[in-house]
């Protein structure tokens, strides 16, 4: 059974409530809301670390952990081969202009015999050059700094030993692979490790995919569903024994057979299916709806049929009664106005089309009333241009993450991008020798250039020399873990409001977006006029921005104490 993951917060907490409050460990348990045993597990370790409370002041959470947790030595791995030093290599052969990258290899084989071949060795060195020759191109762009050949070895030996760490091979396993489906597991493990999936990971899928080959049908490229795979991972949880052996094998197989197109989803029969598929393609082909539009309008629609479904309303004879019912049941505490009128546009749009199909009644679309919502009756949700700097400060380490996150968090606060534009931005976006960036901004549905201010641009240029992986993707922001894949909208909001949270910013939204009316009311303070903050913004029209001139303080109070003289 896996081990209970705490935080250092709350470690700090059990070790406060023992050596400070000397409460029992079953109080501390329940206080934290932990595990005994994992209290048990931590209080040993402090113990054997020589732990007290208070801790010392220079103990913070990095020296924390390296005291509870020490890193112990293990046994040498005979398959991991002593990384060459290429950039002595590359010092050695600019010093020496008749000393040839054989007699380096050779050099090197002597010290260490186990070592790479010579093409393994010459394939290294050229990857080391090409991914210099990249990040000399942004920095000689930016002109911020030098260029060193050690800059760059941090990032280039895990990128290097990666493919050469043979925690098994696929080309062995082939020769002694007798099971059915080997080249259609080597080709999908082959698609893992270029994702990104560690050599651990990769062991652990190949083992578990061997097993389903072995148990699976000769006829499986005609389709597998969950009625063939659950039986074959039921056979491995009775021969492990352990409760998550069938979960892995279902897991691990899906994806497996996903990529291969031979897994059948499961079908779901629901009632109304082709009169939603006719919505979502009117509009998408007729109304020219953006996808955004059409997704959001089509989950409204499903989630009404569903519920007309469920409650045996029938199209055809569906009344006005029927559609307010539905708002009490569904909406009542749950529903804000705001989510009430989109959800009453929504079905309007869709019994509008329905009536025009002759499914439903004409008079039902008219006939729904949303509640009014006034233009400008809100405030911007805008943090403080000072929790906009503590933010940005809190990402300025040298962990992957925070390199990663504060380059989304400035392109949100200084360019005021969307979540959507950011998840969007490609790397031939970035104009580095001409020092602009260029965004499509989603709804003008056309590109806006920018200058790439030097902080943006070395936030950029550290996320993609140090932090992002190789891959084929173009876009900028890839996940953190296997697979790497494109950030989505979502994952902006994410990045965003992990940093509220942290830093207890009080705000009523807490995502990107805020940083977008933190940017804009950044710039009004500046003395910008609306149409400018606009044109920054990529707003289609001055009405858009017009709200934030109701936190201009400055001028409100010019407002406020304007003399009127004798009108008074």
């Amino acid at each position: 059974m896996p081990q209970e993951t705490v935080s250092m917060r709350k470690i700090k907490e059990v070790l406060r409530l023992r050596f400070g409050l000397g409460l029992r460990q079953d109080q501390i348990a329940h206080s934290c809301s932990i595990g005994q045993a994992t209290v048990h597990r931590y209080l040993e370790r402090a113990t054997a670390a020589g732990l007290s409370w208070p801790l010392p002041d220079d103990c913070d959470d990095d020296r924390l952990g390296q005291l509870l947790f020490p890193t112990r030595p293990g046994p040498p791995n005979p398959h991991v081969r002593p990384l060459p030093d290429f950039a002595e290599a590359q010092r050695q052969l600019q010093a020496h202009k008749h000393l040839t990258l054989q007699l380096l290899w050779e050099e090197y084989r002597e010290g260490e015999p186990n070592g790479y071949g010579y093409s393994r060795y010459v394939a290294g060195k050229n990857m080391l050059r090409d991914s210099l020759v990249a990040r000399a191109g942004r920095r000689a762009a930016l002109a911020t700094r030098n260029i060193s050949w050690n800059v760059t070895l941090r990032t280039y030996a895990w990128r290097f030993t990666l493919h050469q760490t043979p925690c098994f091979s696929l080309a062995a396993d082939r020769q002694r692979d007798t099971a059915a489906f080997a080249d259609e597991r080597n080709r999908y493990l082959r698609h893992c490790s270029d994702h990104g999936a560690s050599p651990t990971t990769l062991k652990l899928k190949h083992n578990e995919l061997l097993w389903i080959s072995r148990h699976l049908d000769s006829r499986a490229s005609h389709g597998v569903g969950m009625e063939a795979l659950l039986p074959i991972a039921q056979k491995r949880e009775k021969l492990n024994g352990a409760t998550t052996a069938a979960q892995r094998v279902v897991d691990i197989g899906r994806p497996w057979l996903r990529f291969l197109g031979w897994w059948r989803e499961p079908t779901f029969t629901f009632q109304y299916q082709c009169e939603l598929d006719r919505y979502v393609t009117w509009m998408r082909d007729e109304r020219g709806f953006t996808p955004s539009t059409v997704e959001q309008w089509a989950r409204i629609a499903r989630r009404f049929l569903r519920w007309c479904e469920q409650a045996n309303r029938e199209l055809a004879a569906l009344q006005i009664g029927d559609i307010d019912e539905y708002f009490a049941t569904q909406g009542t505490g749950r529903w804000s106005r705001v989510c009430v009128a989109s959800t009453a546009s929504a079905l309007r749009g869709f019994l509008r089309h329905a009536a025009m199909q002759g499914i439903c009644a004409s008079g039902l679309a008219a006939a729904i009333c949303r509640p009014r919502l006034y233009r400008q009756e809100s405030l911007p949700y805008a943090p403080d241009w000072s929790d906009v700097r503590r933010m940005l400060a809190d990402a300025a380490t040298d962990k992957p993450r925070d390199i990663r996150d504060r380059a989304i968090l400035l392109l949100l606060a200084v360019y005021g991008m969307r979540s959507g534009e950011v998840a969007a931005l490609r790397l031939d976006q970035i104009d580095w020798a001409g020092r602009m960036i260029r965004i499509f901004r989603l709804k003008r549905r056309q590109p806006q250039i920018y200058p790439l201010l030097p902080s943006v641009a070395e936030a950029l240029a550290v996320y993609i020399d140090t932090v992002r992986p190789s891959s084929s993707c173009a876009e900028v922001f890839l996940c953190m873990q296997a697979p790497r894949r494109p950030l989505k909208a979502g994952s902006i909001y994410d990045v965003a409001n992990r940093r509220f949270v942290a830093l207890e910013i009080k705000a009523v939204h807490r995502g990107g977006h805020a940083l977008r009316h933190a940017c804009a009311a950044r710039l009004l303070a500046e003395g910008l006029t609306l149409k400018e903050i606009g044109d920054h913004l990529g707003h289609r029209s001055t009405s858009a921005t017009c709200t934030y001139a109701k936190v201009n303080m400055v001028s409100l109070r010019e407002v406020g104490s304007f003399d009127l003289g004798d009108l008074q």
